[in-house]
C-alpha cells in the first residue's frame, strides 16, 4: 500500500512494505547538503569536502537572496534504500539462508534488509549511512538471482533544489496544489563565486521578489550565434524597454571571464560582439561558456561553445 505523510508543506510517498514502524525511522538522515553532493559526484558516499562545499554556497545563496530562503531539498529517492527483487531460485536460497552472495553484497555495502514481500519476492534494504540508491542498484544489478533493483522513491512535488556541479544551483518554488502536481512552478538559477552568489536566469510563472522572470518585461536573449565558434560570436538580445545593460561571459566554475558590455542601451534589437577573449584581451581556451545578460532587475543567460 501507499503512506502519505505531509512535512514542511511536502508530499511524501513511500512503499510500506511492513508493520514494523515507518521506514523514515529506518532510513539514514541524510542532510540537504549530503543530498545534492551525492547527486553531484554519483559516488557512493559524498566526498566531505563536496558536502562542505554546498552546505556554505547554499548558505550564501540564501542570505542574498531571501525569497528562496525555504526551500529545501526534495528528495526523489531516499538515499541509501533500495528495492530489490530476486528470482524464485534465489528466494528460495534468501529463505534457507544459503544465498551466500546476497550476505556478502549487504556486507559490503553495509545494507540490511528492513522488510520483505513474499508474495513479490521483494526485499527492502537499507543502509546505516547516507549512501547513493542509484550507484548501490547497479552493483545489486550485477548479482546472479537479482532480477530487478531500484531506489526506493519518494514521490512529490513543490519545492526544490538541483545542482549538476558545485558553484551552480536551480531553485525551483512549485504552488497552487503541489500535492496533486503543481500547477505553477517558478524557477531561479545561482551561481556561487568568490563567497558571492549571482542570479544567472529566472523564468517561470508567477510573481518573484528577485527578477522580472524569464521574457514577461520584454527581454529576450537569443542563442548567440554562431554556435559553437571559434574564435568569435555574437550575443544578440531584444529590450522592451529602455534600460542599463550588463553582459558578462562566465566559465564554467563560475568565474567572471569577460565584462563584455555596461552601458544604457534604448529599446530594441541589439547584437554585442565576443571574440573569445577575456577581459585582459588574452585568448581563452576551448570549452563552455556562459553569457549573462542583466537589464534592470531582469536577467537571462545562456550556453556557448569555444571549439577547437
Amino acid at each position: 500500500m501507499m503512506r502519505t505523510w505531509c512535512r514542511d508543506a511536502i508530499s511524501v510517498s513511500v512503499m510500506v512494505l511492513a508493520t514494523a514502524g515507518p521506514l523514515f525511522a529506518q532510513r539514514p538522515s541524510c542532510d540537504e547538503a549530503t543530498v545534492l553532493g551525492l547527486e553531484i559526484t554519483g559516488e557512493l558516499i559524498a566526498p566531505p569536502q563536496i558536502v562542505n562545499q554546498v552546505t556554505d554556497e547554499l548558505a550564501i545563496i540564501r542570505d542574498t537572496y531571501p525569497v528562496v530562503a525555504g526551500i529545501t531539498v526534495l528528495q526523489d529517492w531516499a538515499p541509501g534504500m533500495l528495492l530489490v527483487r530476486l528470482t524464485p531460485v534465489a528466494w528460495a536460497q534468501y529463505l534457507a539462508g544459503t544465498y551466500a552472495a546476497l550476505n556478502a553484497l549487504n556486507d559490503e555495502y553495509g545494507m540490511t534488509v528492513i522488510s520483505q514481500v513474499t508474495s513479490g519476492k521483494l526485499l527492502v534494504l537499507a543502509s546505516q549511512e547516507c549512501s547513493n540508491p542509484i550507484v548501490l542498484m547497479w552493483a545489486y544489478l550485477e548479482l546472479a538471482g537479482v532480477e530487478y533493483a531500484e531506489p526506493n522513491g519518494y514521490i512529490g512535488d513543490g519545492d526544490d533544489i538541483t545542482c549538476t556541479s558545485p558553484g551552480w544551483y536551480t531553485f525551483k518554488h512549485g504552488f497552487v496544489d503541489c500535492y496533486a502536481g503543481c500547477v505553477y512552478a517558478h524557477y531561479w538559477q545561482f551561481m556561487v563565486s568568490d563567497n558571492t552568489a549571482t542570479l544567472v536566469s529566472e523564468y517561470g510563472d508567477g510573481l518573484s521578489e528577485v527578477g522580472g522572470g524569464g521574457h514577461a518585461a520584454g527581454l529576450e536573449l537569443r542563442q548567440s550565434h554562431p554556435n559553437p565558434f571559434n574564435p568569435a560570436t555574437s550575443v544578440s538580445f531584444t529590450l522592451g524597454e529602455s534600460s542599463f545593460v550588463s553582459i558578462d561571459i562566465y566559465d564554467l566554475g563560475g568565474r567572471l571571464v569577460c565584462a563584455l558590455f555596461a552601458g544604457d542601451m534604448d529599446a530594441g534589437d541589439h547584437e554585442i560582439p565576443w571574440r573569445g577573449q577575456d577581459s585582459s584581451g588574452n585568448a581563452v581556451a576551448s570549452g563552455v561558456y556562459f553569457c549573462r545578460l542583466k537589464a534592470g532587475t531582469q536577467v537571462e543567460s545562456m550556453k556557448m561553445l569555444l571549439a577547437d
